[in-house]
């Protein structure tokens, strides 16, 4: 049962709710024959909680679900750098053409995350085997290994470059789209303008960038957020006008954006930070 707690939660949710599906059982029939509520039971299955040893086998006495049956036989991993890719099972991802180790690693590290459903940055605890496949591929023994991507759980974080056009970077804000990729706002101090950088990956190993607004100083205080129908929100300072405005990004990739001025009193729309209430709509504070 230890092995069976190390998954990750959501994917452990994932595999208990389709247990409970084949079981022909709804969250409300468990109730009465679990010690976890309702919510508790949707948290479960979404991710958001854990459970302890005695309550995974409860649930899984009342699926008729054996723990070794619970999980499948873990795909074995494909490294074939002629062909520049790396893959498990069905699902792979291209590596780059320069193939050097920390391009290899990010890649590989790609894959684990989007497989696994976790969160960019957790540190990831590795099979043994696919350490040796990953040593072997770059032709390094294992302290090499180790030295280029130190630690056993892999929670190195790999920097990247995204934008070098000028002086940029500024006033950053960061979320994850509906795509389950990075989404970036950020001020464009050379120019004045607020941009907007599209992750072209799970780790962000390169980007797409846009600009979004274009003046003589927009884009200072950003801050973004998912709007409730999947496109990005994001607030930022007019220093010019001193204005609160508001982007509201018009795909996924927030390649355009329909800007609007929300506050346009005496110096207003300094430190800017959004969310989405409840409502489905955006709330401001400046």
């Amino acid at each position: 049962m230890a092995s069976t707690t190390l998954v990750p939660p959501r994917r452990l949710g994932a595999l208990l709710r389709r247990a409970r599906q084949a079981a022909g059982l709804e969250l409300t029939d468990l109730v009465a024959e679990s010690t976890l509520s309702l919510v508790e039971l949707e948290d479960v299955e979404q991710g958001r909680r854990r459970l302890d040893s005695t309550q995974l086998e409860a649930l899984l006495d009342l699926y008729g679900v054996e723990p070794t049956g619970l999980l499948p036989e873990r795909a074995r991993l494909v490294i074939d750098l002629d062909e520049g890719r790396i893959s498990v099972d069905q699902t792979g991802v291209d590596v780059a053409e320069e193939r050097g180790p920390d391009a290899i690693l990010a890649r590989y590290l790609a894959l684990v995350y989007r497989l696994r459903g976790l969160d960019i940055g957790t540190p990831i605890p590795l099979r043994d085997v696919d350490v040796e496949l990953l040593a072997t591929a770059l032709v390094l023994d294992g302290s090499e290994l180790s030295a280029v991507w130190p630690g056993t759980s892999w929670g190195r974080h790999v920097s990247t470059t995204l934008d070098s056009d000028g002086f940029v970077g500024t006033y950053t804000s960061i979320a994850i789209g509906n795509d389950g990729l990075g989404l970036i706002s950020y001020a464009d101090d050379s120019n004045g303008d607020l941009k907007v950088a599209h992750c072209d990956d799970i780790v962000c190993s390169s980007a797409t960038t846009w600009t979004i607004d274009s003046g003589v100083s927009v884009g200072d205080h950003t801050s973004i957020t998912i709007g409730a129908d999947g496109l990005g929100l994001i607030s930022y300072y007019d220093a010019i006008n001193a204005d609160l405005k508001v982007a509201h990004c018009n795909d996924l990739l927030c390649s355009t954006a329909t800007t609007t001025t929300i506050d346009s009193g005496t110096s207003v729309g300094t430190d800017t930070s959004v969310t989405i209430g409840r409502d489905g709509l955006g709330i401001i504070s400046y």
